[in-house]
This record gives C-alpha cells, structure tokens and sequence, in this order.
C-alpha cells in the first residue's frame, strides 16, 4: 500500500491510497490492476472542500494523508457520495476537524448522524463553498448516486462507479502508456459487468455535463479525451473492447437459498415459479434450504451461483445466523442479489439481511419482497409476480406485465412506473402502488372550441382527459405565468431544484405538441362573458369557447402585517419566489418562516438543509393544527428542536423590522427575532373573483357539482378555485383528480366526483408524517384512542375509534406503510381489524 499526494492544476490536490496487491474482488471493487482509492482537496480560498472517502480499514493513513495535504489551512466540507463508510469517514474527519459541515445525500446523512453540521442534497442543487461553486445532482429510486461538478473549472467528482485501475503515480488517463490504458478500459468493462446497475442513470446524466474531466473516487481522474470512451463502456446497447478475453460464456445460474422460518418454503416454491416463467426452462435455477447442508457446502453452493435470492425468517432480533456466518465468505459483491422475508414481524429481518448484505458489499436490487402475515392466494400470487419481474431483471429486458402506472402514496400522483421515482415529491417506486389504467370507452370526436384557464395540474390533466376523448376539438390553455405548467408542491419540498422552472416541469413541451394541445403562457384573464361565451385577456385578446374550464388556482394569503414589502420577505408560490429566496439565502444567516403548516414546514426544512438558522412562528396554539392531534404536533417540534429549529406556537406578529430590507419580525409583546429572509406561509386564497364577476356561485371557492359544473353549464371549474360540497382542501391529488372528471365532462362523457378523505403528508426534518380522517378535533364525540411507540420513538402512531370503527390515524416513521394507514380510515375498521394491522405492521 502506498500513499501518493499530487498537487494538480486549478486548485486540486488528489490523496490517493495505492494497493496493487488487491486484485479481483476485493473490498467490494473488482480490479485486475489493483486498487487506488482516490480523493480529492478543492482549494476554496480561505479553506479546502473534501470530496470522497476510503474505507474503515485505511481512514488512519488517509486522514493523516489528508491533514498533510492540507498544510494547516482548514477543511471547511467533506462531500460523501455514498453512505458506505459514511459514519466511519464522518466520525474521524468531525474529530480530526471540528465544525467541518457533511454533504451527502439522504443515505449518507443519515448514516453520518444527522445535526446542524449536515447538508443534505435531494435533487439538483447548487452551493456556494468559499470561492467554488458546485453543482450537485442527487438521484433516488432503484439506484441512488450523488455527483457533483465544479462550474468553474467544469471538471465532475462522482463515487467508485466505473474503474478501479490504477498506474502507480499515474494520476490520469492522459497520463498512461497505450498498455496501461488498455488495462484501464479492461477493468472499466469488468466494472460494468458486475456493479452496472449500481451505476443506475449516472453516465448518460454525466455524459450530458460536458466534463473537462472525471475525478472518481475509485481510478486514475479520466481525462477529458477518455470520457467519450467511457460513457461508450456504458451505453445500454453495450460495448466490447476489441481485445477484452471474456472466456467462454456460461448460462446463468440462480439459488433461491433461505433459512429456516414460518412459510418459507412455501414463499421459494412462488419465487421459484415466477422466475422460471420469466427467465425460461434453459436457465439454472434452484432452491436450497440453507439448514440442508454443512455449512462448507452451503458457502460453495452461494460462491457458485451467479444471482442470489437470498430468504430469511421473522428473526425480529437479527437475521438468521446462517446467513450472516455465510455472507463474508461468499463474495456478494459481484452478484445481483434480491432478498425476500416471511412470517410475523418479518420487516425487522429484512432490515437486518438488507444490513448484512450491505456490509458484504452487495447491492440489492431492491428493497425485496416482503410479507408479514400468514400467506393467502394473493400473497402467492404477488410473490411470483416479484420473481416474475426479478428474471426479467436479471436478463436485462423490460417485464412485459409490469404495471404501466403506479400512484405515489406519498403524494397521490399518478405517473409511469418507466420514470423510477415520482415526479412530483422525488420518493422512489418502493412507496408506490400499482394503479390500472382507466378504460376511456367514450368517443366524440368534435370541432368544439375548448378554452382552459389555468396553468396547474388541474388544467394539464383537464386537457389530457378531453384529448382523450375528443381527438379533433381544439383545446387551448391560457395560464399567466410565463412559463409551461410546473410541479407547484416541489416549490417547498426542493429549493433548489425549483430555482428554475426547467427542473419542476409539470411536462416538456413536446408532451403538449403530441396532443395537439394548444399552450399561451403571460397571459392573465381579465373578464368572462357567459352571453357570448367569450373570454377578455389582458394582452388585448378575446377568446370565444364552447366549453370553458375555469382552473385558475389560489393565490398565497399575506395578513395585514407591518412592513411585507419589504425586501427579503417572501411567499411560495411561484418560480420567481423561489429564486429571489435563492439568492437571498445565499448571504442570509438567520430566517423566520410565519406559518406552521405543511407548506411552511417544509420550506423551514429546505432553509435549514442550506445552512441557515430557522425560527418557525405559528399564530395558533399547535402546528399543522388542521391536521393532526396536539401530541402528534408536539413531536414533530421536538424533532424539529433537535434539529436546531425553534417552533414558537401561539404568536401575534406586528410587523417586519428594517428600512428598505427586512431585519427581522417583531411580535405584538415586543419580542424581535432577527431575519435576513423572512417566509410567510399562512394559507392561500382561491381565485374567485374573475368568477362572481361573471356571475357564477361561489362560496369559499367556486361551486361546482360532482360533474364539476359551475352554475353556468357550459364552464367547470377544478383544483383550488373549485368547492365541491362545500369542501376545498386545495391539495395536489385533488385537484389532478377534479381537473380529469372537469375534462371528462366537458368533452361529454359522464363522470361523477365524490370527496374522497384527502390525507396530510409531509417529508421534511428526515420524518414521514402521515394524517388522515378524523383526528379527535370534534370534542362532542366519544373516541377511543390507541397510541403506540417503538423503544427507539421513530415510529409512532395514534389511532381514533368512534363507535368500534377506526375514524383517522395520525402517524410519524410509517413510509412504506402508508396505504395500510388510508385503508384503516376509508374501511372504517372495527378494534379488531385494527389490532391485526399494527401487530403486522
């Protein structure tokens, strides 16, 4: 082993660590060469930026390396782009720096400890670290990567994704002879072979970046006349060097090996099934009870096979001990691995054998099957389905029977599985559900005039659900933002991927140009005349309709407070908000976000991932009070206490202090909490007044009936400007949902719309909270209350019965469940049911 400093141009020092003699699969890299593990110092002024990490059993070398390097002079940042080795690299760079700031993605963060010194990345975003500015792209779903680039200098710094090749103290590929490079391209290849799904989207994202150079945290730095090459190695076609000796090619060979445990027999046989259905006769596949067999025989049976599909019981301690004593020994790491668990109380194994197998260095491909009850039909059935889909993943080809659509059950949108995570709140497809796509069987193709205004999700789906319909009609949308349709609930849950409308685009638009849907943006109505059936904008045009969809939205609500115009005072609701917040954030210190609801806590949490201090001010007695019970609330701000964000509930604010620029807000007591950006998130307002001037009803929003029909016939109204039974919840899934019935309707089709119980979600201050139903606010009824905890407080959830059936459910830690918690609220069960479903749960 052999430390090699570099000191490179523009500002960059490389610490590598060489290990020629680590050759084949070791440490979880696969090498022919062997290994160089290579980070990075990024000179940023006055201090330097850390990018990457080495494993445990070299950090002392490394950071004493690191230290070196560094000449004296502070490491304000260390960047981790995985969560391997996360804590330990963390934990030693803290005690070796004290106040050096962590960014990582999700993984890592939570691996490295989550507090005040952590940023986390979720998406696109760009940060600020002395003089460099770095732009980062975080990706979740089936495989997750971080990658970030200097703008500067346009060289990429990603994770140990593509080769591990190393020429002693030949630091980059435009360095090595034409022997060496060819070994470079060989492992390049060997990489590919065996962690190419752990890569996931990373080259074609990468190749799009237009890369000086690539500085790997695995490998020489590839310079920028290799690149070519390597995004070659990994275009999806596949590539083959032209003197790459890959022997002889066997078939594939796949063990479904378990341990001992309630139904898992009976689980491997339906995996089995589905496999074989899916991969075909000539594929060898096998099922191996691990307790069969010695264990020597049993450790050659997994070295052997090509993938695992490994079981394990309802150990809710640890996972089985045979598999753990297995595992170091079977080289996991160049396997495709998938894991599955049965029995009572099964999800603790499963956690634990997705630990074991992480710590083997393999790479699940998912995040398994899992049940936790007695198996019925169903459960079979779905677990073929599971291995069904596994072959087909395995062999590298689309699952023919794979849902089309799923619907996010953090969100409730609905979208193409194809995409791999929502599009809306970024979660990946393991919180999502299959939905079967509706049937249009109604045709009426026409030569309507139909006029749509409004730019969100309701007016989009409106349009699409008449197209589908009407093929010939003309649909033109009319919005008043200068900019196509955008995902709005991404304006709080990302910063910075909303900082420009290209990244939270609702749909390109080439997707409005395939449907022959007619788009004007910058354009605001100013009059509708019913009588003529025509429309007044206020660029000077008019507009006649046969059908008018009215979905105009809701507009953010300022109280009469003191001083909101001044600068740094924000609200969220637009693009342009969010980029005047970006700006001011990038300066500020301090924040105070006015507004204790989802939204408002959200955007707190996106002000505190940036580094800025957070205060929250709420007028009324709790947070979220809509929505969830005052000990639910009294959680999440202890939560939010922990992560250095002050909750004051409660308030009367009378003002914002400052001249021109607002230095802080004052509450009526006197008291000043200081601000260089102030947030106010107190609700929206629909936007009705366009409608009662033209003489239709509203109330709260615009009335419409289950058709989504206003007063007048020939106008529907949906989204946040429409109340439907007196109800206007102004949520996302509501208003997709009312735009589809708006457009169905008005393309003559009948669909009805009842108000369905619309559930609180928020993901923000690394907690999942999920509300729904009748949360105990009505004190004239009589409720019985259940709450439960875990010993670790990460999970917890509350319960209301009324009359023996459950009514609402508030909980925090419960993602993956979501869809069992809206079952117990829309089914209305009974103590007993509810008993079975948290003791599976």
């Amino acid at each position: 082993m052999k430390t090699v400093i570099t000191r490179m141009s523009e500002g960059i020092t490389r610490i590598a660590i060489v290990c020629p003699s680590l050759v084949g699969m070791k440490n979880n890299v696969l090498s022919e060469g062997g290994i160089t593990y290579a980070t990075y110092l990024l000179d940023a002024g006055d201090t330097w930026v850390l990018a990457g990490t080495v494993p445990e059993w070299i950090l002392k070398d490394w950071s004493e390396a690191v230290l070196k390097a560094a000449g004296g002079k502070t490491v304000s940042h260390m960047i981790l782009f995985s969560e391997t080795d996360a804590a330990d690299a963390a934990a030693w760079m803290r005690a070796s720096c004290p106040g050096i700031w962590i960014i990582g993605d999700a993984g890592v963060v939570h691996a490295a400890g989550a507090d005040e010194t952590t940023i986390e990345i979720r998406g696109a975003r760009t940060l600020k670290l002395g003089n460099r500015q770095l732009h980062f792209l975080a990706v979740s779903g089936r495989t997750h990567w971080l990658a970030c680039q200097d703008e500067t200098t346009g060289h990429g710094f990603c994770g140990e994704m593509f080769s591990s090749f190393g020429a002693e103290e030949k630091y980059s590929t435009a360095q090595m002879d034409a022997d060496e490079k060819k070994g470079w391209e060989r492992n390049a290849l060997l990489v590919k072979k065996y962690h190419g799904a752990a890569a996931g989207s990373m080259p074609a994202v990468l190749s799009q970046w237009n890369l000086t150079s690539l500085y790997p945290a695995l490998g020489p730095v590839v310079d920028g006349q290799d690149l070519a090459l390597l995004w070659k190695i990994y275009e999806p076609s596949g590539y083959e060097s032209c003197d790459t000796d890959q022997g002889e090619k066997r078939g594939l060979s796949v063990l479904i090996a378990y341990a001992r445990g309630m139904f898992m027999k009976t689980l491997a046989d339906a995996l089995y099934t589905g496999l074989r259905e899916s991969m075909g006769e000539e594929t060898d596949i096998s099922l191996f009870a691990l307790d069969s067999a010695g264990r020597n025989d049993a450790a050659d049976r997994l070295a052997a096979a090509d993938v695992l599909v490994l079981g394990t019981g309802s150990d809710r301690e640890c996972v089985s001990r045979q598999l753990l004593e297995l595992l170091p020994d079977i080289e996991a790491e160049g396997k495709k691995v998938f894991f599955f668990a049965a029995g009572f109380g099964s999800e603790p194994g499963s956690a634990g054998l997705r630990e074991a197998l992480a710590t083997a260095g393999a790479v699940p491909f998912d995040n398994g099957f899992i049940l936790t009850s007695r198996p019925e039909e169903k459960d079979l059935k779905a677990a073929a389905a599971y291995g069904f889909n596994a072959g087909c993943a395995i062999l590298g080809v689309p699952n023919p029977r794979a849902p089309k659509l799923v619907k996010c059950l953090v969100c409730g949108e609905i979208f193409d599985a194809a995409l791999g995570m929502c599009p809306v709140c970024g979660v990946g497809l393991d919180q999502c559900v299959p939905v079967s796509e509706d049937e249009i069987t109604f045709r009426a193709d026409t030569d309507r005039e139909y006029l749509i205004l409004g730019g969100g999700t309701a007016a989009v789906n409106a349009a699409d659900s008449i197209r589908q319909r009407d093929r010939t009609g003309k649909i033109t949308m009319i919005m008043q933002e200068p900019y196509l349709p955008i995902n709005r609930p991404m304006l709080t849950k990302d910063l910075d991927a909303a900082s420009t409308e290209e990244g939270i685009r609702l749909h390109p638009e080439e997707w409005y140009r395939e449907r022959n849907i007619s788009i004007i943006t910058g354009a605001a109505a100013c009059r509708i005349l019913p009588e003529q059936k025509t429309v007044l904008f206020s660029d000077g045009s008019r507009r006649g309709y046969d059908k008018l969809i009215y979905a105009v939205g809701s507009e953010a609500f300022v109280p009469p407070f003191r001083g909101t115009d001044k600068e740094g005072v924000f609200t969220i609701r637009h693009v342009e908000d969010i980029a005047g917040i970006g700006q001011c954030l990038e300066k500020a210190r301090k924040c105070v976000v006015i507004g204790g609801g989802v939204l408002g806590l959200e955007a707190a949490y996106e002000v505190f991932r940036r580094g800025v201090e957070v205060t929250v001010l709420e007028a009324t007695p709790q947070i979220i009070g809509r929505s969830v019970d005052a000990a639910t609330a009294q959680r999440v701000m202890i939560k939010m206490e922990g992560m250095r964000t002050r909750t004051l509930t409660g308030v009367q604010i009378e003002g914002m202090e400052g001249d021109r620029q607002v230095t802080g807000v004052r509450l009526k007591d006197g008291t000043v909490f200081q601000a260089d950006v102030v947030i106010i998130s107190c609700g929206s307002r629909a936007n009705v007044q366009l409608a009662k001037e033209a003489g239709l009803e509203t109330g709260r929003a615009v009335v419409v009936n289950s058709r989504m029909q206003t007063s007048d016939p020939d106008i529907y109204a949906c989204g946040d400007c429409a109340e439907l039974n007196g109800i206007n919840y102004q949520l996302w899934s509501e208003a997709s949902e009312q735009g589809k019935a708006a457009g169905a309707c008005a393309a003559g089709d009948t669909v009805a719309l009842a108000n369905a119980p619309a559930p609180l979600t928020m993901d923000a201050f690394r907690m999942n909270l999920f509300s729904l139903g009748d949360t105990g606010r009505d004190e004239s009824k009589h409720y019985k209350i259940i709450r439960l905890t875990d010993d670790e407080g990460e999970k917890y959830m509350t319960c209301w019965l009324c009359d023996g059936r459950v009514c609402g459910v508030t909980a925090i830690g419960f993602p993956e469940q979501t869809e069992m918690l809206r079952r117990l609220v829309t089914e209305h069960m009974t103590y007993a049911q509810l008993g079975q479903v948290l003791y599976h749960a």
